[in-house]
């Protein structure tokens, strides 16, 4: 099992009756990284994907739900690409195509298929689901629509994980900064954000690409809004922002709880045993301390 604070036997057993309850918006294949990496005996994926014909991998405690995301209960139609994986709500923008190159062969309508959508807060209501940890989204422009869709279940969260657009690479999408604001207005900041997409503009004459599609990573940060007073909310904040490598963040969380008897000492050295454990903060203070005698030889051969 992968040295992660979440699969520490005594928060694997803290959270055995309260495990972390993660959505998969675009479940198609395996649970997302990496979420996958950890104990399964602390997690339950509620598991969203559409496509009847799309292939799930899933765990036996996964809640698999037939439907796409959407700000509310309707039918709606999703336009299946030839490239099912790229299938959307807003049909593929052609007219960008006259301008910019994105493999347009692939993400050509293939059929529109009608199904059924449903918000997150409702399915608070309908399927056995206490409360949610984490949502991931994955579903190629409907990213807004659906977390408008969770404004209560936003008020519990701890992090997201979002693909959204740049730019309208589907007809009507609201874009990155619009997912943004929402997710602020929420109560959530931009941690880490990864390009995953780049596009040319059609010319033979310059190379440089455009950002175009990227993954933002969320987190409530407790030292700005002091909203979580819970232990074990605490303790799974603190172990997701340890799965994703932000340590420090990690380290000043537990410090706060510290600070304000949310957790006690017990819980302040075994959290605390683990980040020290991490090579990347001895490594950092390594790099640190030599940085720091190069610039100050940079400043001596400056003065001399």
């Amino acid at each position: 099992m992968k040295n992660y604070l979440l699969n520490n036997s005594k928060i694997v057993e803290l959270l055995s009756n309260n495990k972390l309850v993660v959505i998969d918006g675009g479940a198609r294949g395996e649970v997302f990284k990496p979420m996958n990496l950890l104990n399964k005996s602390i997690i339950q994926v509620v598991r969203f994907e559409p496509d009847a014909d799309a292939n799930i991998v899933n765990d036996s405690d996964d809640i698999v739900i037939s439907k796409a995301l959407w700000n509310k209960s309707q039918a709606i139609d999703v336009n299946i690409a030839i490239e099912p994986s790229t299938s959307s709500v807003y049909p593929f923008n052609t007219k960008l195509q006259t301008y910019i190159d994105p493999q347009l062969a692939t993400r050509k309508t293939k059929k529109t298929v009608t199904v059924d959508a449903i918000s997150i807060d409702e399915c608070l209501e309908q399927y056995p689901i206490k409360g949610i940890d984490f949502i991931k989204l994955d579903i190629h422009g409907a990213e807004y629509e659906t977390l408008q869709g969770a404004s209560k279940v936003l008020k519990s969260t701890l992090g997201l994980l979002v693909e959204s657009w740049i730019i309208p690479v589907h007809l009507e999408q609201k874009t990155r900064g619009d997912v943004e604001r929402l997710a602020l207005d929420s109560g959530f900041y931009v941690f880490e954000e990864n390009i995953i997409s780049k596009w040319g503009r059609k010319t033979d004459r310059f190379m440089k690409r455009q950002p175009v599609a990227v993954d933002t990573l969320f987190f409530k940060d407790i030292l700005l809004n002091n909203a979580i007073n819970d232990k074990v909310k605490i303790i799974k904040l603190i172990g997701l922002a340890d799965l994703f490598g932000h340590y420090g963040f990690a380290w000043q969380v537990t410090k706060y709880a510290i600070d304000n008897k949310i957790l006690d000492k017990f819980w302040e050295g075994l959290i605390l045993k683990h980040l020290e454990s991490k090579s990347e903060m001895k490594l950092s203070n390594r790099l640190r301390a030599k940085l720091i005698r190069i610039v100050n030889q940079l400043n001596d051969c400056a003065f001399n």
